[in-house]
């Protein structure tokens, strides 16, 4: 018998989950799932907002940058709930390092079973997870870079950082277009650099090579504002994010070029061929997964001689 759901209205005008068939219609949930107030992402908030950069709510200097509304829409109006790690708002316990090396671990039998019976005891489990799976055949595939700059802010280190600079925790770290997102929160934290800067200067009279001091912390002056350490905090987030995408960079080249030299390898016989492709993945899933900080290839793109990859061993030759 075919079963479709749908979302319909009762008398109330409170949205419920319908089951249709052949033979009628059905209330599924009943209740309402509205669970508190909705509030517009845009709207002014009625307070001040002490965690400012600034002397005043917002820097208006650039008020018309799409870069700015971003910046002013997530401070102002993002997730509230002081109770949420940034980690938590931003859905990335799946990308921790204890959650990655789980996800690497085959599953034990009891850990199938398991699964496999809360599936059974969950009202249309399986029906959901159809669903989950016809789904991630349609929306666009989450890609390397995506991936490693949420297992990068899932570190522990880079999301205390985070959640150490007030507001930060508040921004998306992937955002815009779904099919081609920007992400990343270097240019957000860029952002609140230059107006803490522009604070520093015009409020507390430092210098510029003071203020160039509290970036990297080793100023000692006379000034006491928050804003000495939280400078410090945002420079170090922009700094250590491009790092890392530099870094990611180098590796889906090197993984690229090495995937055309393992698999392009002439007029072969069908076996030897998917072995070639068999040993590409292989290293694009070392690239991927087991390089970690500890990688330390290099590559000179001006300079062919330079290519250096312990992974690769003669590699630019």
């Amino acid at each position: 018998m075919a079963v479709q759901f749908s979302l319909s209205y009762d008398a109330n005008g409170d949205p419920v989950l319908v089951e249709n068939t052949v033979t009628g219609t059905r209330k599924v949930v009943s209740t309402s799932p509205v669970v508190s107030e909705y509030k517009s992402r845009f709207e002014t908030p009625a307070s001040e907002d002490t965690n400012t950069d600034t002397d005043t709510d917002t820097d208006t200097s650039d008020g018309g940058s799409d870069i700015y509304r971003y910046i002013n829409e997530m401070e102002n109006n993002a997730d509230n709930d002081l109770n949420l790690s940034f980690v938590e708002k931003q859905n990335l316990e799946r990308y921790t390092p204890e959650a990655m090396k789980a996800k690497g671990k085959e599953k034990t039998r009891t850990q199938s079973v398991m699964e496999t019976i809360a599936l059974a005891m969950i009202p249309y489990g399986n029906a959901a997870k159809g669903v989950v799976k016809a789904l991630s055949k349609i929306l666009p595939q989450e890609s390397e870079e995506i991936r490693a700059i949420k297992q990068f802010y899932a570190d522990p280190e880079m999301s205390t950082l985070v959640d150490d600079i007030p507001g930060m925790s508040n921004y998306n770290l992937v955002y815009g277009n779904p099919f081609d997102p920007s992400y990343g929160l270097a240019d957000a934290a860029d952002k609140r650099t230059a107006t803490m800067a522009k604070t520093l200067a015009n409020k507390y009279g430092m210098t510029a090579a003071e203020i160039e001091m509290a970036k990297v912390g080793t100023y000692t002056g006379d000034v006491d504002s928050d804003l000495i350490k939280r400078i410090k905090k945002t420079t170090d987030l922009s700094r250590k994010e491009r790092e890392q995408k530099a870094e990611q960079q180098y590796k889906t080249t090197a993984s690229e070029e090495l995937k055309e030299r393992t698999t392009n390898i002439g007029d072969v016989t069908g076996a030897q061929q998917r072995q070639a492709n068999r040993d590409a993945r292989a290293i694009e899933s070392a690239y991927r997964n087991e390089t970690g900080d500890s990688y330390s290839g290099s590559y000179d793109a001006s300079d062919d001689t330079s290519y250096s990859d312990p992974f690769d061993p003669g590699g630019g030759e």
